[in-house]
């Protein structure tokens, strides 16, 4: 093998890499969705004492 085909199977193989991991990083959530903020918020009124989020 010479070193130039090496040198460009390297760098496809890097591309692609790089190209896997921002399509699985577009996919992960951003933070949490309006239920699990409503979940959330009921818990801390729960806990301040607000019977009728519990």
């Amino acid at each position: 093998m010479s070193d130039s085909n090496r040198g460009f199977r390297s760098t496809a193989l890097l591309t692609a890499g790089t190209l896997v991991l921002a399509g699985l990083a577009a996919c992960a959530p951003v933070g949490p969705g309006p239920y699990q903020q409503q979940a959330n918020y009921a818990g801390y009124a729960c806990q301040q004492g607000n019977t009728q989020a519990c």
